[in-house]
C-alpha cells in the first residue's frame, strides 16, 4: 500500500477550506470502499487516536478540579486501539445508514459514494482531534462535529444525488446518527 501524504494533506485542506469544490473532485474519483479507507481514512483516523494517547500520558489532571491518577501505558494503548476502531467504525455505520436511506430521500444508493461522503465529512472531527493532546480542549471537538455535518450537507447532492428539498431532512437524520456515534466513542474512550 502506497501512502501519498501530499494527497492526504491536500484532501484534508480542501475538504475543510473549500468543501463544495472538493466534493466535485471527490465525486469524479473512482474509488472503491477499500481504497477510500486505505488511501485516506486509515491514516487520518489515527490523528485523534494518537493525540488522545499523548494527552492521556502527559495529563495528570482532568478538566475537573479533582486529580486523576495517570493511566498506565498498556491501558492507554488499549484506549488508542479502541478509539481508532470506533472512529473507523463510525464512518462505516454512517455510510451504511446513508446508503440504506438513500431511496427514502430520493437519492441514489451507492455504498462507495456513501463511504466517501461519510469518511470525508468525519475528517473535520479527526483533524480537530489534534486538540486531544490538551485534554481541556477536547470539548471543542463538538464544534468540529457541527462543521462535519455541514460538510456532509454540502456533499449529499453531489455524491448521493439528493434533491434540494430532501437535503435538510436527510442531513438531520445523518446528523443525529453522527452525534450518537460521537457520544458513544467519547464515552467508551473516556475522552469527551
Amino acid at each position: 500500500m502506497h501512502i501519498d501524504l501530499n494527497s492526504i494533506v491536500a484532501r484534508i485542506k480542501n475538504i475543510l477550506m473549500d468543501p463544495n469544490q472538493e466534493w466535485e473532485v471527490i465525486r469524479r474519483e473512482e474509488l472503491t470502499v477499500a481504497q477510500v479507507f486505505t488511501r485516506y481514512l486509515l491514516l487520518v483516523a489515527a490523528v485523534p487516536a494518537l493525540a488522545h494517547f499523548v494527552g492521556q500520558i502527559i495529563s495528570v489532571y482532568s478538566t475537573l478540579p479533582i486529580a486523576q491518577m495517570p493511566i498506565g501505558i498498556s491501558k492507554a494503548v488499549g484506549r488508542v486501539a479502541l478509539f481508532y476502531g470506533l472512529w473507523l467504525g463510525s464512518v462505516y455505520v454512517t455510510a451504511f445508514l446513508i446508503n440504506q436511506l438513500a431511496q427514502t430521500f430520493r437519492s441514489t444508493a451507492n455504498l462507495a459514494n456513501a463511504v466517501k461522503l461519510a469518511g470525508f465529512a468525519w475528517v473535520a472531527v479527526w483533524a480537530a482531534g489534534i486538540l486531544l493532546v490538551v485534554p481541556m480542549l477536547r470539548q471543542l471537538l463538538v464544534l468540529a462535529l457541527f462543521y462535519a455535518i455541514y460538510i456532509l450537507h454540502l456533499g449529499l447532492p453531489k455524491l448521493m444525488g439528493t434533491p434540494h428539498h430532501k437535503v435538510i431532512p436527510f442531513t438531520i437524520v445523518i446528523a443525529l446518527t453522527m452525534f450518537l456515534l460521537f457520544i458513544i466513542t467519547g464515552a467508551l474512550c473516556g475522552s469527551l
